[in-house]
């Protein structure tokens, strides 16, 4: 009846029209004006009128021109709470419809349906809705996230690469490095004037600048002092949303040919120009001067070149006709995306922490515990996978907070779209559906209490139950957000720094609950996230002594040990020469790539060496302990010293003590080391905290050096060493001397 009534209507307009146009001349101007008018308003305005009614689909039909989303336009709800209301309406349905200005939507809601539409049905909606013209938009249609059908399916299966654990790894040191500078300078901030009050969103969007900019574009940049950087400005710029820009990102979707021909740019062609120019200028400079640094322009130039592979695949990779655009695209889309999604995505964690403080005591705990366990070493890419609360955290944040409300898939293939109820819709490719991400984290059907943020949610027992499709921070299936490991390194990272130097409170200008900001796509609250952070209880004499004692143990014990082994290292060519071949052979495998913590672990005969070095010449000669089968009642007026150097030269222990062997280290030998007889950093809990440190020191210094140097014994090599008498420290009586020899 429908269809029939929507067919009446349209004949009766064509008829009115050659009415009106029997009664005027053919050559009045304006009569064909006002026909064209006509015809135009009927064709964008009713041409879709009927269009669920027709398929027997419920929908929310809204106001004419604007469509479902009037509450959006006219300020009332932001897009999020618009969405959200309209998945509220229908709680019983698979899917329903609504108009995006006038293009019909299927929005769908059940779990199931979510799985087969962006899983095992994926090739019927390849693409997301929109598509930005080359000619206009380049750097956005170029970008894998916009990217459609076979020119994704390509870029995808290339780029999955740039994101493996092998990659982040590589990122990591460059996040530390801007996560340090910006916890420190929030820090003194608060130092400086004591607690400090921020507006969230504008301080994290800086810390987000500042670590996009080094780990995809090789820039250093600090957005956080610089107020006016051209780099976070430019951020700014590419990522608003509301107003004129979401206008267009939505008109994009209903008449992207009307876009096409009236040459709309999304994106300023200054803004893309300097993006260009950063890119290529990296480059090419990269190229001219073989420098290497691990970020996503690196990851590019491999692309390029062909050389970009999975963790652990040198098979050859996919051949893409990489353009110069193609390149500057990724790079930018991954700040365009990491810049927004990112911060917004800390903001609203500190927010959470702030108003629920035994969650944040209990991850505060955690990362004292796992900073214990660490003993002085950095946290590396690896010992972040134990963060298991940390994860909890983050997840928890990520169901209340999404970095996107909903997202869309577009139509590829036509296909039968069936709801539970038995209702059955054939669509086109003209249709698109889109996805509520909020609603469903916010339904509690699937989240019990879902206002209230708890982490335990996501613990090992309570994860096995999450039923699939109603988890989805960063999409589904083929098309999820190809960075989102490298969006929660960022975060566990961020707050493994931030809360060992800083409390996170509610000030008086803290939202709770959260208000999102009416007429705006981004969720962002109505008037800003709003914390005060207090500095933890540290003296300023308690932070010099741990810098102060830190120089003041490393001074003496690393250049002692260096010492030592260079010196043993001359004393003993042959163990020499087989360590130098051994970093030859390393330097083979790495291929070019610099040396990292990592590859480090790979030194097994350079471990042995130093080993051997401590086991001869260990840091301290003694240490304050006791043991034997004596019975003595100790009071707290005695100590005891453990003789390590005595320990570690007893033939009881030691087989030919005085001979330097690095093959006591090997795997099998180091089983047979009885307990307390190898003290190099003392034992047990008071064991040296920077004992690891020495060691990459130690390991770093020697594979650099016997690379280009050879160690050899001079006239004044004292052989055997005899130590000089009256010193505590462990140094030879006329001192360490050697030759350094250039290898060929």
């Amino acid at each position: 009846m429908n269809q029939n009534f929507h067919s009446t209507v349209e004949i009766i307009v064509r008829m009115v029209l050659y009415w009106i146009w029997d009664l005027f001349s053919a050559s009045n101007i304006l009569l064909v004006i006002l026909t064209l008018t006509i015809l135009l308003v009927y064709n964008f305005i009713f041409k879709n009128w009927w269009y669920f009614s027709d398929r027997n689909t419920k929908f929310i039909r809204g106001w004419p021109l604007v469509g479902s989303l009037h509450e959006f336009f006219f300020g009332k709800l932001s897009f999020t709470d618009t969405v959200t209301s309209f998945y509220r309406k229908f709680p019983n349905e698979s899917f329903f419809g609504i108009y995006e200005l006038t293009h019909p939507i299927f929005i769908v809601r059940d779990p199931d349906l979510i799985k087969k539409i962006t899983v095992n049905d994926f090739e019927h909606f390849l693409n997301h809705q929109g598509s930005f013209d080359d000619h206009l938009d380049s750097l956005l249609s170029r970008s894998l996230f916009f990217s459609r059908n076979q020119k994704w399916k390509d870029m995808r299966s290339i780029l999955t690469a740039s994101f493996t654990a092998n990659k982040m790894r590589m990122m990591f040191d460059l996040v530390v490095g801007s996560t340090n500078k910006f916890v420190a300078t929030l820090r003194n901030q608060n130092n400086a004037e004591n607690d400090l009050e921020f507006e969230l969103k504008d301080l994290f969007t800086r810390y987000t600048t500042n670590v996009i900019a080094t780990t995809a574009f090789g820039l250093e940049v600090d957005a956080l002092t610089d107020r006016e950087n051209e780099f976070y400005l430019a951020g700014k710029k590419i990522t608003n949303f509301d107003g004129i820009q979401g206008l267009k990102l939505l008109l994009l979707d209903v008449i992207p040919n009307v876009i096409k021909l009236l040459r709309i740019h999304f994106l300023d062609e200054g803004l893309c120009n300097y993006f260009r120019s950063v890119v290529l200028s990296t480059m090419k400079y990269r190229e001219q001067n073989n420098v290497f640094r691990p970020d996503m322009i690196h990851l590019m130039m491999q692309a390029r070149k062909g050389t970009l592979h999975d963790d652990g695949d040198t098979s050859a990779v996919k051949k893409y006709d990489w353009e110069d655009d193609d390149l500057v695209a990724q790079c930018a889309v991954f700040f365009f995306a990491g810049f927004e999604t990112s911060s917004t995505l800390l903001s609203f964690m500190a927010h959470e922490l702030a108003c629920n403080p035994s969650i944040q005591q209990k991850l505060y705990d955690d990362i004292i515990a796992i900073e214990k366990q660490l003993g002085g070493q950095p946290v590396t890419y690896e010992t972040m996978k134990d963060f298991k609360y940390m994860e909890m955290v983050v997840s928890e944040t990520l169901r209340m907070w999404p970095p996107l409300s909903q997202f869309d898939r577009q139509v590829t293939k036509p296909y039968r779209l069936e709801g539970n109820d038995g209702t059955v819709v054939q669509l086109t490719t003209r249709d698109a559906v889109w996805i509520p991400v909020y609603g469903i984290h916010m339904d509690p059907k699937y989240w019990e209490d879902p206002t209230r943020f708890d982490p335990e949610r996501f613990n090992d027992e309570n994860r096995k139950n999450i039923r699939s499709g109603t988890y989805l921070p960063f999409g589904n299936g083929q098309r999820t957000c190809i960075a989102s490991r490298f969006g929660m390194m960022v975060a566990k990272k961020f707050f493994f720094h931030l809360l060992r130097e800083l409390r996170i409170e509610k000030c008086n200008k803290t939202p709770d609950p959260v208000i999102l900001k009416p007429n705006s796509i981004n969720m962002h609250p109505k008037d800003g996230f709003w914390v005060r952070f207090v500095p933890r209880n540290w003296d300023d004499d308690d932070l010099v002594a741990q810098c102060a004692v830190f120089f003041f143990a490393g001074f003496e014990t690393s250049s002692t040990l260096l010492s030592f082994m260079a010196h043993e290292l001359a004393c003993n060519p042959s163990i020499q020469e087989k360590l130098y071949e051994d970093i030859i052979a390393i330097e083979k495998q790495l291929d070019g790539q610099p040396v990292t913590y990592e590859t480090i672990k790979d030194f097994k005969y350079m471990e042995m060496v130093v080993s051997e070095t401590l086991r001869m010449w260990p840091t301290l000669s003694q240490v304050v302990e006791g043991n034997d089968g004596t019975v003595v009642q100790l009071t707290t007026r005695d100590a005891v010293w453990i003789p390590i150097h005595g320990i570690h030269m007893d033939p009881t222990y030691w087989k030919d003590p005085t001979r330097f062997d690095p093959e006591r280290f090997n795997d099998e030998n180091r089983k047979n080391f009885r307990g307390g007889t190898y003290l190099p950093f003392g034992s047990g809990q008071r064991i040296c905290i920077a004992a690891r440190f020495v060691m990459m020191v130690a390991k770093t210094f020697f594979f650099h050096l016997l690379r280009k140097l050879r160690i050899e014994k001079c006239d004044k090599t004292p052989d055997p060493v005899i130590l000089k008498p009256d010193s505590i420290n462990m140094h030879p009586i006329d001192g360490f001397w050697v030759r350094f020899v250039p290898r060929n």
